[in-house]
Parts: structure tokens; C-alpha cells; sequence
């Protein structure tokens, strides 16, 4: 069972609960500012190109941020199906490093046991640069109970 994405639902859950996310807070203005979209397949992306203030090692964007916007995008996918969620559980794999003032896409999708009707959620997400995957990241996220109790 899944839930459609919609617009209406990332857009008003991530103003809700993220308006001040490091990642995608629209009112944080340190922070990456990342816009998710909906992508054809139901699932979220966007693009941004890592820069200096952003790095671990020199050339180099840190993994700390990779892992927070990974894990943001899979946050943002489940607000898209209308869950607010936390995260419980994140494994992040670092194929490759990610260049600096490179465009880099960020990709995330539910897995095939997801089902919105269960408290614990489950996401996946990559981040690619140049064709390549160079982060790949899945999680479990808790439902939030008192957010859908207020709906």
C-alpha cells in the first residue's frame, strides 16, 4: 500500500515542521536551502552545487552534510505522503567524494516495504554527481503521533 505523492502535502507539512531545518528550512538562511520537488516517479529530488563553506577536506563536501541531506530528503518524501516522521535509523554509504561547484542531484523513494499505515517508515536515498552515485543512504523513521493527531 502507498500513498500518492502530492504538492500540497510537502509543501505544507515542510513549512509546518521544517521551516527552519540546516537543509530545507525556507527560514534558515544558513543553511543549504535545498527545494525538494516531486519527481515523475512519485518520489523527491532536487539539485544544488556543494561549496566551499560546505566542505570537510579540502575539494571536498563534508559527510555530515551529505548525510543531512540525505536523510532531509527522505524526511521531505514522507511529508510529500502526508507523514510527518523523525528519524529512528540512518546508514549512509560514501562510494565516491563529492566535489565542490559541481552539480550534485539528490534522489530519495520509498522502499518496497513501505506502508503508510505503519509507525516505522522506510526510505532510500542517493546523491549523484556527474552520473554517478556517490552517496547512497537508507532509514527508518518514526511517525510523529502527536503531528497526526492535531490533523
Amino acid at each position: 500500500m502507498t500513498t500518492d505523492a502530492s504538492p500540497i502535502n510537502l509543501s505544507v507539512l515542510r513549512e509546518r515542521w521544517h521551516n527552519l531545518c540546516f537543509v530545507c528550512g525556507k527560514d534558515n538562511h544558513n543553511g543549504l536551502g535545498l527545494d525538494f520537488k516531486i519527481s515523475p516517479n512519485g518520489g523527491i529530488e532536487t539539485a544544488f552545487v556543494p561549496r566551499a563553506q560546505h566542505q570537510g577536506f579540502p575539494g571536498r563536501l563534508h559527510g555530515g552534510v551529505i548525510s543531512a541531506a540525505l536523510d532531509a530528503a527522505m524526511i521531505n518524501l514522507l511529508f510529500s505522503k502526508g507523514i510527518v516522521a523523525v528519524t529512528a535509523e540512518l546508514t549512509v554509504r560514501f562510494v565516491a567524494p563529492v566535489a565542490l561547484n559541481r552539480q550534485a542531484k539528490i534522489k530519495a523513494d520509498i522502499t518496497e516495504e513501505w506502508d503508510p499505515d505503519y509507525a516505522l517508515q522506510r526510505a532510500k536515498a542517493e546523491l549523484i554527481q556527474e552520473d554517478k552515485v556517490v552517496a547512497r543512504a537508507t532509514g527508518k523513521f518514526f511517525k510523529m503521533k502527536e503531528a497526526h493527531e492535531k490533523r
